[in-house]
């Protein structure tokens, strides 16, 4: 699959009778199933036709056509067509090819654009360029380059287009809508990273890697681990505790926090396991709890967890999936990278 981007005929400045005219005739056809393209004002423009011709019998003016229309010999079914400035300048009309490259026998309106391929209607999309739905590197290739050029990343453009269909970004472009690109990109790596610390700290021995990393966390004044099989379907608990300072009077209020690792293999958490967690805090006088989930296993269990903490009143907070890589990241870089130098 390969996509093309087709500029529009006339400079879109020129708000003249012909300019609109123009305009509204190809952008009707695209609606009408028909991309077309010009460099085809007389008979002999037949790309099908040059393309047999041994170079000694072309003329000048089949020969300047052949040059500027011969790249929709190239396009093929499935690929995407992208008209540059259609209906008006900044715009464009994205449509999926359907079928090879055709030469309009009869006359045009506009006595040109005779040069068409079949688009699926279907697929037609109308948007501005400058949209926040379409990646940043899209909605620079869109910008003029020539009659006619080919965009470089599909994943991208593909990307942008269900972003359209589906208002996936707002309307509004900003910097922050990079930011945003940029960190769904690089999701995937995150998922690589947690698969693997998932091999290295199978089960319950991720609770040493995230005792590790709580101990670099600021105001927590002890880190223990605990496994005697008591709570959490014997799995290894770390019980941290934190220290906070009263701003005011000085005074120091000591918390207690259960980070409970992997706490679950199915979903056996939702019908048996609250009762654990209420026991567990009454009998440690436990001020809150957070779960580690790497594994991500049971969709509804942050509503879960939710539930339960309005019922006991106490705060309890999931971390699961990419997010235990990112909370690593967020606090003790140094343990995957090894040393940065900044």
């Amino acid at each position: 699959m390969k996509i093309w981007a087709i500029q529009a005929p006339v400079d879109n400045n020129t708000d003249t009778k012909e300019s609109k005219e123009l305009n509204n005739f190809l952008t009707a056809s695209l609606y009408n199933g028909i991309s077309r393209f010009g460099w085809s004002s007389v008979n002999n423009a037949n790309l099908n036709i040059i393309k047999l011709k041994n170079l000694s019998n072309i003329s000048r003016v089949e020969l300047e056509y052949w040059n500027k229309a011969k790249f929709l010999l190239n396009i093929k079914p499935r690929d995407w067509v992208v008209h540059i400035n259609l209906p008006k300048k900044g715009y464009c009309i994205a449509a999926k090819v359907v079928g090879k490259y055709e030469f309009d026998e009869y006359e045009t309106k506009c006595r040109d654009y005779k040069q068409v391929l079949t688009i699926d209607i279907s697929s037609l999309i109308k948007f501005d360029r400058n949209d926040a739905a379409i990646l940043p590197k899209i909605s620079s290739q869109l910008k003029l380059q020539g009659s006619s050029w080919m965009l470089n990343d599909t994943q991208s453009f593909l990307e942008s287009i269900k972003n359209l269909k589906l208002n996936l970004a707002p309307k509004k472009r900003d910097s922050n809508d990079k930011i945003l690109y940029l960190q769904k990109s690089v999701e995937p790596l995150f998922t690589a990273i947690t698969e693997k610390i998932n091999c290295y700290y199978p089960k319950d021995k991720l609770r040493f890697l995230i005792a590790t990393v709580m101990e670099k966390i600021p105001n927590l004044f002890s880190v223990e681990i605990k496994y005697d099989g008591t709570f959490f379907l014997n799995n290894g608990e770390i019980y941290v505790t934190t220290q906070i300072i009263n701003p005011v009077t000085g005074t120091i209020k000591k918390e207690l926090l259960l980070v409970s690792i992997n706490l679950y293999v199915n979903e056996l958490f939702e019908t048996s396991i609250k009762n654990q967690i209420e026991e567990a805090i009454d009998i440690y006088k436990i001020d809150a709890v957070m779960i580690v989930d790497i594994n991500n296993k049971t969709p509804n269990l942050k509503e879960s967890l939710n539930q339960l903490s309005t019922e006991i009143n106490k705060p309890i907070n999931l971390l699961s999936g990419n997010d235990v890589t990112k909370f690593i990241f967020k606090h003790y870089l140094e343990i995957i990278f090894d040393k940065i130098d900044l």
